[in-house]
């Protein structure tokens, strides 16, 4: 409320004591002030006086009610109080004008409901109301009076009167209306397109016009049966076109209005196409000849009961099946009698089962027909029941499925003779369904594979594989579904329990079912591993250095060919080392070939230790040694090479004597180069390795200028990345998730972007690595946890129905293995001030892999902050369930690579995100979807289940002074959405 602007109680003199002349000059009446309160008290309306300037002079009891307040409350304030502060603007500028109006004897005024005015109760409800303004001379001055009324209930009323209106006229029903005097007053658009006429043509006109049954017109007599209070209901009509043709049948209905003394004053009529139901009725009559027609030729009769009565209908194939004409009564006994007399007691207590309104299976019996043949017939049957579940009716079917059990009997015998042959064949064998999931299997394949029947069973044959075989059997299962070929063979290496690897030749073959459709998989297994044993040694042989053990020249090539093909794909260096020993003939004129061998031996133990797994250390020749390093960054490369070069220079022992040897390394780096291959990659390497020893011995060289000069360039981003956060270069960009159902922003991601003063924006990929390998990672986390904190604390503080907001900062593997990274984290919570249960905190398996204690116990401390801990880029690393049960984690967010693939792009992606949310809603984790670009993609994860996600279908990340007004600009849209389904 704004401050009153005098309280005195002079505000409540209006008039002066003495009576004034009757009339002015202009005509303005002059009242006491005793009169004018009493006019105020007795008046329906609330009544407000106010002053030139809008201040509340005097208010009656009405206005108490209307709005709240007690009358001091209101005295000295500005009429605009009561008022929605959105009007009042506007009431000050009309009233100032009104005023200066007054001057020339402006006349009462009134404001009514079209212009949507509105009051406020001092509760803060808002009400629609008119007001009338009426001018009177004081000896204070002109004063005004204002007359406000509550036209709540006729606004509600207008809008009730529109709303039916608009019901009327949307109608997809004739709906018509007429005077006591039979004279049509209503007419809607549906009306019109069933009669012809248009609405300016039939109003006025007499409703005989358009009512007629069973083909002549029953306009009058309608009309008196309405007149007298009557309604028809459901009258079955014709409508007449306008042209006089006849179009469609119709349900009429006529209902009398009635006026407030109760009687009528006309009616309200509506029309109803059932044109349509019409003909679903002359339809049914045909099916039923139809299915008299089909349950002969299918030999398949039916029978009903009903229950009250126990009155029973045979069909007449159902007589025929039995072998009797029909002329006898249909009941249980003549059923019973036909039924062989091994079965009639289980039928005839089935019978009453099924007459005491109990429901029962299918059921199977054998009949002896007059002429002494046995048939075997089957019966099912279904009870009808009312709404109160009491049984109605009974209504069921026999079949002569005689033929049938003839041939599943020959199956049978069929199948234990085969059954036979799987049992006790030597050969491994197993029964798999279309999945790939084994559910019978022999005592030889269990024997291959080292496991009993119960823990082979439901499992697939890919699930024995051996770690180092990948992908065989599982492409045959998929291969035989598309069509691909009619039987595979494969040769797969799997794992015994106790690890021990076997190889099997596999064979499968597809058996249909009966329509010729895929059925399953019968599988054959033979051990094959003598024999691959012995053809790997030989592979070995031919592809190894017999001296050292490591891949020989013709290996190294297709290595090196392999890995540049993987790096064209994946946009990762693949670097070629090529590594000499200086002098080495030295040492074998001096000590002997045999030294020298043992040299190269112990050298190559020494190389082993520090080449990083996946990597290829190969022997060139000699000397010479090549290692092959995919997805190396340039830096990398160079720091490897010359921890070569220092291994190399620890001394080697020969027969109590200390041999001293150094080696000059020579580096080659190509990238998504097209035009690299392994001849280029040895020639080059190997010049630059020269270049080392031409440089004085135990060095290392990298031959590509261009190299170099990326090497430079990413020790300069190294250097000017320590001094990004002094420097205020980091950015925190911001990207919304969104609940999926109904597209609310719920919460943020934080994403570091680096804005150099003048490279412009870095990309993330290429400083974010850097400052993990060189610890500036951890500083770097820290800021971007700590602004991102601040700035939605902030939001969740200062915007609208954004107090809920979480964020979502992402760890690194430096900040897990800090010892305080939990205190740094805590004290970042309390001086932000935001909730600890809005901070989710992501990481990936691969940032926990390598020391999962030492994470485990750090993701604990987290969560004993109370924050909430993400598995980031799901399904793209280990996707262990191991570590997923080890890690304290409640979100798991699926990576883009699987999104991408929905909407049709991909059809295996369904299968693997639909995996993916079945496995977190069964750890009762949430799932958060990232890459979101298309609405199809949205439908597609609604429909499988997931809740959450973000991508570009929303935002783009964005720099946050964008945020709050995207924020509205998106709770605009969200409302709309909302609307539309509702429509829908």
């Amino acid at each position: 409320m704004t401050e009153k602007r005098n309280t005195s109680p002079d505000r409540e003199r209006l008039l002066p004591t003495r009576r004034r002349p009757a009339a002015d000059t202009n005509g303005d009446k002059t009242w006491s002030e005793g009169q004018f309160r009493a006019l105020l008290g007795s008046a329906p309306d609330a009544m407000v006086i106010v002053d030139a300037d809008g201040t509340i002079l005097l208010v009656n009891a009405q206005v108490e009610v209307l709005f709240g307040y007690v009358r001091d409350e209101l005295l000295g304030q500005s009429l605009e109080v009561l008022m929605p502060i959105e009007f009042r603007g506007w009431y000050l500028s009309h009233r100032s004008e009104y005023s200066a109006k007054t001057k020339t004897k402006a006349q009462a005024r009134s404001m009514g409901p079209d212009l949507g005015l509105l009051g406020l109760h001092r509760d803060g409800r808002e009400f629609p109301i008119e007001i009338s303004l009426s001018p009177f001379e004081t000896d204070s001055g002109t004063l005004v009076s204002s007359s406000i009324r509550d036209i709540s209930e006729r606004t509600q009323a207008q809008a009730s009167t529109r709303m039916m209106s608009m019901l009327v006229a949307s109608s997809d029903d004739a709906i018509f209306g007429y005077d006591v005097d039979g004279l049509i007053t209503v007419w809607n658009p549906a009306a019109e397109a069933m009669f012809g006429f248009s609405a300016p043509e039939v109003i006025g006109q007499h409703q005989t016009l358009i009512v007629t049954v069973d083909g002549r017109d029953r306009g009058l007599e309608l009309q008196a049966q309405v007149a007298g209070g009557e309604s028809v209901i459901g009258l079955e009509s014709v409508a007449l076109h306008k042209d006089g043709s006849r179009i469609v049948d119709i349900s009429l209905t006529i209902s009398p209005i009635f006026d407030s003394r109760n009687i009528v004053a006309g009616c309200f009529g509506i029309a109803r196409n059932i044109s349509e139901s019409k003909r679903r009725q002359i339809a049914s009559e045909t099916d039923q000849a139809r299915l008299a027609a089909a349950q002969q030729m299918a030999g398949m009769g039916s029978y009903e009961i009903d229950s009250a009565t126990g009155q029973r209908w045979w069909s007449d194939e159902y007589w025929r099946i039995l072998g009797r004409n029909g002329t006898e009564p249909a009941s249980r006994d003549l059923l019973l009698s036909c039924v062989h007399p091994q079965d009639r007691d289980r039928v005839e207590s089935l019978l009453r089962r099924l007459d005491s309104g109990w429901p029962t299976p299918e059921f199977t019996f054998r009949i002896i027909l007059q002429s002494g043949g046995i048939r075997w017939m089957r019966s099912r049957a279904v009870v009808i029941r009312a709404a109160d579940g009491s049984p109605i009716k009974i209504i069921g079917m026999i079949m002569d499925i005689t033929e049938l059990h003839l041939a599943e009997a020959r199956q049978q015998e069929a199948e234990t003779n085969f059954r036979l042959g799987f049992d006790r064949s030597q050969i491994g064998m197993g029964m798999a369904d279309l999945d790939g999931r084994l559910f019978q299997v022999n005592e030889a394949l269990c024997t291959i594979l080292g496991r009993t029947p119960e823990e082979i069973r439901g499992k697939r044959t890919q699930d024995f594989r051996h770690p180092s075989h990948h992908e065989g059997d599982r492409a045959s299962f998929s291969g035989w579904l598309s069509g691909g070929f009619e039987d595979t063979q494969a040769e797969l290496q799997y794992a015994r329990p106790n690890g021990q690897p076997v190889w099997v030749q596999l064979t499968m073959s597809l058996v249909p079912d009966v329509n010729g459709e895929p059925g399953y998989f019968l599988l054959h297994m033979q051990d094959i591993s003598s024999r691959k044993y012995a053809e790997d040694l030989l592979a070995h042989q031919a592809l190894h250095d017999p001296l050292t053990g490591l891949p020989n020249r013709q290996l190294l090539v297709e290595r090196i060919e392999r890995s540049l093909s993987t790096g064209r794909r994946t946009a990762g260096y693949v670097g070629v080392l090529f590594i000499d020993v200086d002098q080495f003939k030295v040492i074998n004129d001096g000590l002997g070939h045999v030294a020298g061998d043992r040299l190269l031996v112990g050298l190559t133990r020494r190389l082993k230790l520090i080449v990083r797994p996946g990597d290829t250390l190969a022997r060139f020749g000699g000397d010479e040694f090549v290692l092959v390093c995919d997805n190396i960054a340039p830096y990398d490369a160079e720091r490897l090479a010359e921890r070569i070069v220092t291994i190399a220079k620890d001394p080697f022992e020969f027969e109590g004597k200390e041999v001293f040897v150094s080696v000059s390394v020579g580096i080659v780096l190509a990238d998504d180069d097209a035009d690299a291959d392994a001849s280029s990659m040895l020639l080059h390497s190997d010049v630059a390795m020269y270049r080392a020893k031409a440089d004085g011995r135990a060095r290392v060289v990298m031959y590509d200028e261009d190299m170099h000069h990326r090497a430079s360039m990413r020790l300069e981003t190294e250097s000017q990345l320590a001094r990004a956060i002094s420097r205020d270069e980091l950015r925190v960009f911001y990207q919304p998730i969104v609940d999926i159902s109904t597209e609310e922003t719920v919460g943020f991601e934080a994403l570091v972007r680096w804005e150099h003063p003048d490279r412009g924006f870095i990309s993330p990929t290429e400083f974010i690595p850097i400052a993990e390998q060189t610890g500036s990672i951890v500083a770097i986390g820290e800021w971007v946890l700590t602004e991102a904190l601040r700035q939605v604390q902030a939001w969740r503080s200062q915007l609208a129905e954004c107090h809920d907001l979480t964020i979502a900062v992402n760890l690194s593997a430096r900040q897990l293995q800090d010892a305080n990274f939990v205190q740094v984290v805590s004290d970042i919570i309390t001086r932000s001030g935001i909730d600890a249960s809005a901070v989710h905190l992501e990481i990936t398996e691969s940032m926990v892999i390598n020391n999962l204690d030492l994470a485990s116990a750090t993701l604990s401390g987290l969560r004993g902050l109370g924050v909430r801990l993400s598995l980031d880029d799901f399904g793209t690393g280990w996707s262990s369930l191991t570590y997923l049960k080890q890690l304290p984690v409640q979100t798991i967010k699926i990576d883009r690579s699987f999104i991408d693939g929905l909407g049709g792009k991909d059809p295996q992606a369904p299968a693997f995100v639909n995996a993916i949310v079945s496995l977190a809603r069964a750890l009762e984790m949430d799932v958060v979807a990232e890459g979101i670009e298309t609405r199809e993609q949205l439908s597609e994860l609604r429909r499988l289940g997931g809740s959450l996600a973000q991508g570009y279908l929303w935002s783009r990340p964005r720099p946050p002074k964008e945020i709050p007004g995207w924020l509205a600009e998106e709770k605009m849209r969200t409302v709309r959405l909302a609307d539309l389904r509702a429509v829908s």
